[in-house]
């Protein structure tokens, strides 16, 4: 009973923070329908706030968190968000399958039928070699980047203006060495925006702290984090951007939570 208490208090104080924050924002003209640059909307409560107004078009960014801290539910509902806005959405999946992502999120009432989800989890890649010859890889590499061709391939067919990778720890494996995996990741970062795709990659922390090529690569960095609280009632969430090309966001640690209805996070009130 306790910790339920104490979580609704913080649930109240979070929600009224994030209105006051809302109209704040729209008093100094921050607001996303005020930037002169256009965004692509992420869909999050709260999100767009910190990110003034949304993802940049034709950029790529990493979510950067362990396991369970809500990385796949935002990369979904991002997504779903571009389907509102008539974008085509393609989730590639290296961990779970396809089944299993459908079943989680009709658990959040969210139907992903309009998503194309690939499975490129290990059950599904032994046949990658049997994809046709993909020509953005050099030669000496083609028989190490099926499954980077694959991606390739998979974007110039079905030209989707919204793609997710999920995640690029299990991505690394598909190249024979850290250096052959930079050139995988800048070659492949450098197609996806050319082809006017904006890319969403999930990444484990000690794998951006053992790889800072990925760090330079992308354009933004949003880390995803989650502790337990004091007096261990419950979990604390928070989202904070590290790297944010192109556009000013605003600092610090937000609040976030992960309800029945997906990620909302409650923007820090500005001083």
């Amino acid at each position: 009973m306790a910790a339920l208490v104490c979580g609704y208090f913080i649930e109240i104080g979070w929600a009224r923070r994030y209105n006051l924050m809302t109209r704040r924002m729209d008093l100094l003209g921050v607001e996303s329908k005020k930037m002169t640059t256009r965004r692509l909307s992420t869909g999050i409560p709260g999100l767009d706030q910190v990110t003034m107004g949304g993802l940049s078009p034709r950029h790529a960014y990493v979510l950067v968190g362990i396991p369970g801290t809500g990385k796949t539910i935002l990369s979904l509902q991002w997504l779903l968000e571009g389907v509102k806005c008539g974008e085509k959405g393609i989730f590639i999946s290296m961990v779970e399958e396809p089944k299993m992502l459908k079943k989680n999120a009709e658990s959040l009432g969210w139907d992903l039928a309009p998503i194309e989800i690939t499975d490129f989890s290990v059950a599904a890649v032994g046949d990658m070699d049997e994809f046709e010859e993909y020509h953005v890889f050099p030669p000496s590499e083609v028989e190490n980047a099926p499954v980077w061709k694959k991606i390739c391939e998979i974007v110039e067919k079905k030209k989707p203006q919204r793609l997710v990778i999920d995640s690029i720890t299990q991505l690394r494996q598909f190249s024979t060495d850290e250096y052959q995996f930079r050139r995988h990741i800048f070659v492949l970062i450098r197609f996806l925006t050319q082809a006017g795709c904006t890319a969403v990659f999930s990444c484990e922390p000690l794998f951006m702290e053992e790889d800072t090529s990925i760090s330079s690569a992308v354009d933004g960095i949003i880390y995803l984090e989650k502790e337990i609280s004091r007096e261990r009632l419950i979990d604390i969430r928070n989202i904070h951007i590290q790297k944010f090309r192109g556009s000013d966001f605003l600092p610090g640690a937000h609040p976030m939570r992960i309800t029945s209805r997906g990620v909302e996070i409650f923007p820090h009130i500005i001083e």
